[in-house]
């Protein structure tokens, strides 16, 4: 359905917004876990899915990056914070977190309705985590630290998603406080011996780590990754590695998937 389509094709607007009309976007959930206990979950990260007509699932990697690229996102973003806030509603016990871009933060009209969103249940929102996507450089974020800090009275929390990559910079760590960073997975993919016997790895994970008290490492998928994250001081990981046990797949929001099935 996407794949025949150009980036700049705005058909994908229309692709995702008559799924979010339908009840076909929904998600899956991937656990942040402890580096102290492997067993022990942070909190679950929400990724989209979106049900084609034909019933076929598509990951939101096969629309989001066309969607920032139109600068399009913000409509997904709503979405999926009161997909997020119904499934905690649902689980009194689970903590949960989802993506949200910079420009939905920066539009006021959008921000205001998930404002609203937030304050109409407040009681969720010491269990939400709102992670931070920066995919037009560090100027629309500049316009977020006053925004933050009113999700943040609430009690939300709050992640900078894909530290070290892209527009997520050092920068952004000075200016805002973020209660988590979440390290972009080349760097544990990627691993380079550097000076005084420390690498590249733990270099970026000691830099994150004087600006947050979380530092997740993103992307680990062995358990040669997982030890060299765990001592390069990162406190908690999240990547394939755990897919078969902490992947769940959370009920669709579609009008034909009624009930919670396990990926």
């Amino acid at each position: 359905m996407f794949k025949h389509l150009d980036i700049l094709d705005e058909k994908h607007v229309e692709i995702v917004a008559n799924a979010i009309a339908d009840d076909r976007i929904g998600c899956v959930i991937e656990d942040i876990r402890s580096a102290s206990d492997n067993d022990e979950s942070l909190y679950g990260e929400c990724l989209a899915r979106l049900i084609g007509p034909d019933g076929r699932m598509y990951a939101a990697s096969a629309f989001v990056p066309c969607l920032h690229v139109l600068r399009e996102v913000s409509m997904l973003d709503r979405h999926m914070v009161k997909l997020v806030l119904d499934l905690l509603d649902a689980d009194p016990m689970s903590v949960l977190g989802c993506n949200l871009s910079a420009d939905s933060i920066a539009d006021a009209a959008v921000w205001n309705d998930i404002l609203d969103q937030l304050h109409h249940r407040s009681h969720l929102a010491p269990r939400i985590v709102l992670e931070v996507t920066e995919a037009h450089g560090l100027n629309s974020l500049l316009f977020c630290v006053d925004k933050i800090a009113e999700a943040r009275s609430l009690g939300c929390l709050f992640a900078l998603d894909d530290f070290g990559a892209g527009f997520a910079s050092p920068r952004l760590i000075q200016l805002i406080d973020f209660d988590i960073i979440k390290i972009n997975q080349a760097f544990v993919c990627d691993i380079r011996p550097s000076f005084e016997e420390r690498n590249s790895l733990q270099n970026i994970v000691g830099l994150a780590s004087s600006f947050a008290p979380r530092i997740v490492v993103e992307g680990v998928e062995t358990v040669a990754q997982i030890e060299a994250a765990r001592a390069a001081g990162a406190t908690h990981f999240q990547g394939n590695f755990f897919s078969d046990s902490v992947t769940r797949d959370v009920a669709k929001a579609c009008k034909n998937f009624e009930s919670f099935q396990h990926l």
